[in-house]
């Protein structure tokens, strides 16, 4: 893990997106995403808990990527998980997971010694140009 390989909401695209056996309802598990920074080029792995946005067009659109202190990332994570995502400090803490989704087909993808980070990706707007 090397949780500054990205820094919050810096721009990316997606090179590779585990499936996963269902809609990862429970949070057991995080899909395997390999991203590319449009900032520094750097390839990096982003390991996270929801994979709703993309779809077979998506690899040329550029995402943000949503650290574990983003707000939105606390928010995905108090609202869709039933248990309390925040310690005592306020800072999002993550419950254990220990499983990665991946495509045995990609393994070719899937297997690298790029940096990983844990977090989300989403696209940032602003809504007062």
């Amino acid at each position: 893990m090397k949780p500054t390989a990205l820094k919050d909401g810096e721009e990316i695209k997606l090179l590779y997106s585990s499936r996963g056996p269902d809609y990862n309802e429970n949070l057991s598990y995080f899909y395997h995403l390999v991203v590319v920074s449009q900032k520094t080029g750097d390839t990096v792995n982003l390991l996270t808990f929801a994979n709703n946005l993309t779809g077979n067009d998506d690899g040329n659109k550029i995402f943000n990527f949503l650290s574990l202190d983003n707000p939105a990332t606390a928010s995905f994570l108090l609202i869709y998980e039933k248990e309390n995502h925040l310690d005592t400090t306020g800072n999002i803490a993550i419950r254990k997971i220990s499983k990665v989704a991946r495509d045995p087909q990609f393994d070719n993808i899937a297997d690298n010694k790029y940096p990983t980070v844990i977090g989300m990706y989403g696209t940032i707007t602003n809504p007062h140009p």
